[in-house]
């Protein structure tokens, strides 16, 4: 697991919520606190769709949801608090490791402050640390090529 501190929030939060560079994710949680606290549940309401048009993944994409979260931050001041939680997508997980169930990209906004902590869950238990390396690796390099970190 590792944390890290974004350093150009400015860039980053167009990148996140007006941008399509992380659609890829799901999402498994939203808080946000503007003027009133919202609580977003990723998770899929199957009952609204019908079965032929059912999203494969459990829950919902970044992609689908990034404009509604925009749109209650555009009408609002910046918020004080946010919190999001990211996993990937089945095929992703595959492709980092057999061995994982998801990886989470988790991002929290707090005093101006914007950090990102990454995660995974083992399929079966494991003293390996092979996958959340490997997973860890990858978001540092993400977030350099994108100059979110120093």
């Amino acid at each position: 697991m590792y944390i890290f501190t974004i350093s150009n929030n400015k860039k980053f939060m167009n990148q996140l919520l007006k941008n399509d560079l992380f659609d890829s994710f799901l999402v498994r949680e939203v808080i946000l606190y503007t003027n009133i606290k919202y609580i977003i549940d990723g998770t899929l309401n199957k009952e609204f769709y019908v079965s032929e048009n059912l999203p494969a993944a459990p829950y919902m994409s970044w992609g689908f949801l990034r404009p509604k979260i925009h749109f209650l931050l555009a009408n609002n001041d910046v918020p004080s608090y946010f919190k999001i939680i990211f996993s990937t997508t089945k095929e992703k997980t595959e492709q980092i490791s057999d061995q994982a169930q998801t990886f989470f990209l988790n991002i929290i906004y707090k005093d101006n402050i914007t950090t990102i902590t990454t995660s995974w869950t083992p399929k079966t238990f494991t003293l390996d640390k092979t996958p959340e390396q490997e997973w860890d690796k990858k978001i540092e390099k993400f977030l350099c090529q994108w100059n979110f970190i120093d």
